[in-house]
């Protein structure tokens, strides 16, 4: 055998190669490789804290006889939008800590490439199309006047997103949070008549965070049995 038919064989193999390598690539999730539940139980405490004393305040400021009837509305904005701020530096303090565990794992990653792991096509793919629709129902049953039908929906969905980056990343912490919103979801739907929306978001997400609280801490010592 000459050196002209050999060529083609080592063409073949260099292409399998490579497909090899860039399939092993789209199923290496860095997620998978990160131990997340330390952080996690520390997330889910303070989102429960902060979820908890928002919505206490919501609740009791309006029977506060030193609130008038007329400013009702305004603190409740004033504090919904608190409860909002709490959300984004939850969302940052979240950021830096899967930062701090992806250098852990790999000193030289960036923000960048922690995101691209994150969120990637194909799990782009489900959560556009998902939030879209969440945005859509937001807006239809604002528009109808039917506002007591916005938290019930925002959790569903939020339960359908999260089980998807469950799926995606393999990140177990996050399944007690996904199915607790599905069921609180889905009960508050039903309910949303006769409870009131501060009432439905600390039970819908506050309990939702001692799920993922517990759900990390069944993770973290499942692996701390295996190391052992």
């Amino acid at each position: 055998m000459n050196e002209n038919d050999q060529n083609p064989s080592k063409e073949a193999l260099l292409k399998d190669l490579l497909l090899i390598k860039e399939a092993a690539q789209k199923s290496n999730n860095l997620f998978r490789y990160l131990s997340l539940a330390q952080g996690i139980k520390k997330l889910a405490l303070w989102g429960t804290g902060l979820v908890a004393v928002s919505c206490g305040i919501v609740i009791w400021l309006p029977q506060s006889p030193s609130i008038e009837a007329s400013q009702e509305l305004a603190v409740q904005v004033l504090l919904y939008s608190l409860l909002a701020v709490s959300v984004v530096l939850l969302g940052i303090y979240k950021i830096r800590l899967f930062l701090n565990l992806g250098r852990a794992y790999r000193k030289d990653i960036t923000f960048s490439q922690l995101m691209h792991a994150a969120f990637s096509k194909p799990l782009l793919r489900h959560l556009i199309p998902q939030a879209l629709v969440m945005i859509a129902l937001i807006i239809f049953f604002s528009w109808r006047g039917e506002h007591i039908f916005i938290v019930p929906i925002v959790t569903l969905f939020f339960s359908i997103i999260i089980f998807s980056m469950i799926a995606h990343l393999g990140m177990r912490e996050l399944f007690g949070f996904a199915f607790w919103l599905l069921i609180s979801g889905i009960a508050s739907l039903f309910l949303a008549p006769y409870l009131s929306t501060p009432l439905m978001i600390l039970s819908n997400l506050g309990i939702g965070m001692l799920a993922l609280y517990f759900g990390a801490l069944v993770v973290s010592r499942r692996q701390n049995r295996g190391q052992k």
